[in-house]
């Protein structure tokens, strides 16, 4: 499927190109649909590698969180810190040390929810987004 969208984004380009004489909006779509495919590949396939392989050998916590930020964040999705934790894959104690980790190195923020208090959302900081997206850019062979 991120084949055919990405010929049809192509073809888009290329008429937008033509027509206009200059790159369209097409092009930076198809790039972050990528690197949002990736990262949700990247992140299904370290869940589904646990089928074969103890996770506890495998594990790497904070990188998992980042990616579900991430794509949740390219979906436009609010993640609670429950939903958070249990997508590092580990339990909700050594998630939520993780957590504070990628919190003091400034690239996950909280946020408690408006209504009620007792909720918070974890969301990518700016410099996080921008971490992963560089690295997302890179492992999809984008221009960073």
């Amino acid at each position: 499927m991120a084949t055919r969208l990405t010929e049809l984004a192509d073809a888009i380009d290329l008429k937008t190109a033509v027509e206009l004489g200059t790159f369209s909006a097409a092009k930076a779509e198809r790039e972050e649909l990528l690197i949002r495919v990736w990262a949700e590949s990247e992140y299904t396939s370290r869940r589904q590698r646990s089928k074969f392989i103890d996770g506890a050998l495998l594990g790497e916590p904070a990188w998992d969180m980042l990616l579900d930020l991430f794509v949740q964040n390219a979906h436009r999705r609010r993640v609670s810190v429950t939903s958070v934790c249990k997508a590092s894959g580990v339990a909700d104690t050594t998630a939520l040390r993780w957590l504070t980790m990628l919190e003091k190195s400034k690239l996950v923020q909280r946020v408690p929810a408006l209504r009620d208090r007792r909720v918070q959302f974890v969301e990518l900081t700016d410099d996080g987004l921008l971490a992963m997206s560089k690295w997302l850019r890179y492992r999809a062979a984008l221009p960073i």
